[in-house]
């Protein structure tokens, strides 16, 4: 049965009066554990755009810049807060990658032990948090995200809905500042869950402060120094991007094409959790399941970034589809746990583990370890471009390549003066100018006022050109993924 309204208010005081420091060390320790046992079968196959950030980690932790190629000042990090916090890792570690995998294990530890305080405070069982956060961190969309900021934007939004369940406005403004931090477009989740908890609203100047002091500093300097204040890759992603007119709203189809299985695995965990947030809005509406609330505005917003996102017409980058995944499962664990509160433990703990073992076989069955991510897009394998890139430093040196058009990976294991649009800010002065022009008043307001500090500058001259040519070549340049027939890569002195 639910719990009555006084009962759950005094349960919510007595949690919240807990401090944090009383951590129950035996769930994080095995999540802990399952977590460093995903990091192991997925550490093979992180995507290109993920090896992009470990670059940039790399390059601030071991030479103190921002950019990929140090020397090269750049501001194409989609995510501020991912690149920090993986550079402070890898500075201990001294590798980026295995900085990835530690951050995903912290990142699991946080939202599980996140959904379960939230969870209790809701006055569902507590198990129901662990169960949410398994179904988050095994989804496949998820684990093809590991590396780029979705592990670490899941732990927040676990800690944004425990500052909803508890109605802590500090605590709220603290992750809302990080979830900018992390994505600026991840600013819709605390804005659906301020307006949707008006308690939390009247105590604006409270988050107001606290979302301030995490987020001005960065943003500041990035708008003087590097003279835009939403990185780069806004620009980049939709400047001269041709996804055979395919866009986020029609990206479902285009990911099914590739991978029928995993994405018919995402897109059912995702619809149902979409059709319980809007159960859950109309039992709020009836004054009903007032408990499972946050729950449901976190699917909200995950639906209202992907509807953002489909009117922008961006192209469909399958980690754009991570916070509608996300939030839409935690609605799903809200309505689970509303039913579990009601005497339905059984049948609710029965279905999620179905659910998450479901997500369990296939990544089993996917690969031990994986060789590429299920859910992408890319042309190669790590393997290939990593066994690539390590020759591509042996020619070129300390001289200057174009990149072929994927620079991650390539940039990583070559550790060499790699070239295109998201190493060489002399790109921007070009997609900004051809941005201005394609866009309506609003957007043309918006690059003026993102770049009016930016100063242009002149591309890089390169040395070399690689070029990626279709079908199979010699061996040891030849590429192929999951998603993509064999092609080859060619480098060649560039022309003069």
């Amino acid at each position: 049965m639910q719990v009555p309204t006084a009962e759950r208010e005094v349960l919510q005081v007595e949690v919240a009066a807990r401090p944090w420091r009383r951590v129950p060390l035996l769930p994080a320790a095995v999540v802990a554990a399952v977590a460093a046992g995903v990091v192991w079968l997925v550490h093979d196959s992180m995507v290109d755009d993920a090896y992009i950030t470990l670059t940039y980690a790399r390059t601030l932790a071991f030479h103190g810049e921002w950019g990929m190629i140090p020397g090269m000042p750049a501001n194409s990090a989609t995510s501020p807060l991912n690149v920090l916090v993986l550079a402070a890792f890898t500075f201990v570690l001294r590798s980026a990658v295995h900085a990835a995998g530690a951050l995903f294990i912290v990142s699991a530890v946080v939202l599980a032990l996140a959904l379960r305080r939230a969870a209790i405070e809701s006055g569902m069982p507590s198990w129901l948090g662990l169960l949410g956060a398994a179904a988050v961190a095994f989804n496949p969309l998820l684990l093809s995200t590991v590396g780029l900021e979705m592990p670490m934007a899941a732990a927040l939004l676990g800690l944004l809905l425990v500052s909803a369940t508890g109605r802590r406005p500090l605590l709220f403004g603290v992750v809302a500042g990080l979830l900018v931090m992390t994505r600026v477009d991840l600013a819709l989740f605390p804005l659906i869950v301020l307006f949707g908890r008006p308690s939390l609203l009247r105590a604006w100047w409270k988050w107001l402060i606290s979302a301030l002091v995490v987020t001005a500093p960065w943003y500041a300097f990035s708008w003087l120094h590097f003279g835009s204040l939403v990185p780069d890759t806004l620009l980049i992603k939709t400047w001269r991007a041709d996804w055979s007119g395919y866009y986020v709203a029609t990206g479902f189809e285009f990911f099914y094409r590739l991978t029928p299985v995993p994405v018919s695995l995402v897109m059912v965990i995702t619809v149902a959790g979409i059709l319980c947030a809007v159960g859950l809005c109309l039992a709020r509406a009836a004054g009903k399941g007032t408990a499972a609330w946050p729950w449901a505005l976190l699917g909200i917003g995950g639906v209202a970034h992907y509807c953002a996102y489909s009117l922008l017409k961006v192209p469909p980058y399958h980690w754009y589809y991570a916070p509608l995944v996300i939030g839409a499962t935690i609605a799903l664990a809200g309505a689970g746990g509303l039913v579990a509160a009601r005497g339905r433990k059984a049948f609710v703990a029965t279905v999620g583990a179905v659910l998450v073992a479901s997500q369990v076989v296939f990544a089993l069955g996917w690969g031990m370890p994986w060789r590429g991510a299920p859910i992408m897009t890319n042309w190669g394998l790590t393997a290939d471009y990593a066994r690539i890139g390590r020759a591509v430093k042996e020619i070129v040196g300390d001289r200057a390549v174009a990149s072929p058009g994927e620079i991650g990976l390539l940039a990583y294991f070559c550790d060499c003066t790699i070239v295109d649009q998201f190493s060489d800010r002399g790109f921007v002065s070009d997609a900004l100018k051809d941005r201005i022009d394609q866009s309506g008043a609003l957007g043309r307001t918006f690059f003026q006022l993102n770049y009016w500090h930016f100063e242009p500058v002149e591309r890089r001259p390169v040395d070399f050109v690689m070029r990626r040519v279709m079908g199979p070549g010699d061996p040891f340049w030849t590429i192929s993924s999951t998603t993509h027939p064999p092609s080859h890569l060619v480098i060649e002195p560039a022309p003069r």
